[in-house]
């Protein structure tokens, strides 16, 4: 499992809240990803300086980038890579061409069609996308404000910090975990990468323990630790599908807890009863996005994480609801259809009850449908 570790909107704000306390600080962010952390910090503004740090290409193109330097990236011999040629002047350049990459790597050496088909798409706008991802990051870079960037071991950047600076850090949860993410990156490009030391666990708790003996730190982890109780500031989940990010701090004054929540519509179709019998042909109706949440919440066991679906049918015998079906556009073939779920109502006399909705899938009707 790879390690992404960016902050979303929720914890963007947590960050923001606590950030405004520490202003006339040293603030040092080890494994500082996209800046998101030193962009809470220029936009607040009035801390003594702030120190960045992290050791993947995209992250030190930035890093050098903020502090009037260049990261100088070559393209390896790998013909996946060779049109990248011309991409990789120093500056603004490599960084769109890195920032594009992380979108279009992932369908680098796919044989499915449908990564051919966005590959090759990707490749034919690229001059147009580079340009417009160049136009859009300009303005953004030039509002973070950083004092230092330190391409190397975050656990030193750490270590050698004055101590009584700050340290805010949302760093990899999984031994190896940069190595995972940027694979792909290596396979693709030369550049002077620095030396350091990977996450291994007992190296990522040793920098914990690190950093929370501060008098102050803001430590963003995407599991949950028993012994770090009494610093939980903040607990985090965008969506139903994510895993909770847990925020600790040594600034208790208020606790922040965020949670997703599905919108939930009533169905105006009366259900088959637990004594009644299936009456008249089958039919399928079309149900809202909050419609289905609500079918799905009360048929469907908790543990699956929910999703959203472009087709949604409640299948209806007679006028009696019976069960519902949801689909998706398929991923990797044209006219292709990919059926997320199918389950029947509850409770009912009848035992095979899900055998029927399955069979409605299987109709001419939902065919049409899908076409």
């Amino acid at each position: 499992m790879a390690f992404v570790g960016s902050l979303n909107a929720d914890m963007r704000s947590i960050c923001t809240s606590l950030c405004r306390q520490w202003q006339g600080r040293d603030i040092y962010v080890p494994c500082s990803g996209n800046f998101t952390i030193e962009q809470i910090l220029s936009s607040i503004g009035g801390f003594k300086s702030v120190h960045s740090n992290d050791v993947s290409l995209y992250t030190s193109a930035i890093g050098e980038y903020l502090m009037g330097g260049n990261v100088y990236v070559t393209v390896t011999d790998n013909p996946d890579y060779q049109w990248l040629n011309d991409w990789v002047t120093p500056g603004l350049d490599t960084i769109a061409t890195l920032m594009l990459a992380t979108k279009v790597f992932p369908c680098v050496g796919r044989q499915e069609p449908y990564f051919k088909r966005m590959l090759g798409a990707y490749m034919r706008r690229w001059p147009e996308l580079h340009a417009a991802t160049k136009e859009k990051i300009k303005p953004i870079l030039d509002e973070i404000q950083i004092s230092e960037f330190f391409a190397g071991d975050a656990y030193d950047f750490v270590k050698n910090a004055p101590e009584d600076a700050v340290v805010i850090t949302y760093p990899p949860t999984y031994a190896n975990g940069y190595e995972r993410l940027y694979k792909k990156f290596d396979e693709a490009f030369e550049w002077n990468r620095p030396l350091y030391q990977p996450f291994t666990e007992s190296r990522l708790e040793e920098f914990f323990k690190m950093s929370i003996a501060r008098d102050d730190f803001l430590i963003s982890r995407d599991v949950y630790v028993p012994e770090w109780e009494e610093y939980l500031i903040g607990q985090v989940q965008s969506s139903v599908r994510s895993k909770p990010v847990y925020m600790y701090s040594r600034q208790r004054k208020k606790t922040f807890l965020t949670s997703p929540a599905q919108k939930l519509e009533p169905v105006p179709i009366d259900r088959l009863g637990p004594n009644e019998d299936i009456t008249g042909p089958l039919r399928l109706v079309p149900l809202t996005q909050g419609q289905f949440n609500l079918l799905r919440s009360q048929y469907l066991s908790v543990h699956i994480a929910p999703a959203s679906a472009r087709i949604r049918l409640a299948v209806l015998s007679g006028d009696k609801l019976i069960g519902a079906l949801a689909f998706d556009e398929g991923k990797y073939d044209l006219g292709e259809a990919y059926m997320m779920t199918d389950f029947s109502i509850a409770p009912t006399k009848y035992k095979r009850l899900s055998k029927l909705v399955l069979t409605a899938a299987l109709s001419t009707e939902v065919r049409d449908i899908l076409m």
